[in-house]
């Protein structure tokens, strides 16, 4: 399964989305701390040849060592298909939409 990052050119609000995984950084305003989104769950039922995962730009809080930190863990989860669950980095939690 090929995991690939999508960046967002405009973060939306985690209001708008379905079913999935929310990704917040703690670090972050409550309002605007999702970094990244694993929409559906796809990969967790079948073997789906690609998933997309959408996540931020790094900037001055979400640092690029943030993110990449958090790919990892996350690439990690989906592989193994472990619904990632409230904190999997130190800066970054999981929260599951379904």
């Amino acid at each position: 399964m090929r995991i690939r990052w999508h960046e967002w050119t405009v973060v939306p609000d985690f209001h708008e989305f379905g079913h999935g995984v929310h990704f917040h950084d703690i670090e972050k305003n409550r309002d605007c701390s999702l970094v990244a989104f694993l929409d559906s769950y796809e990969w967790l039922h079948g073997n789906p040849p690609e998933v997309v995962i959408n996540c931020i730009k790094p900037d001055a809080i979400t640092t690029q060592k943030v993110l990449d930190a958090m790919k990892v863990k996350v690439e990690q989860l989906v592989r193994s298909k472990n619904i990632p669950a409230d904190m999997i980095t130190h800066r970054i939690r999981a929260i599951a939409n379904g």
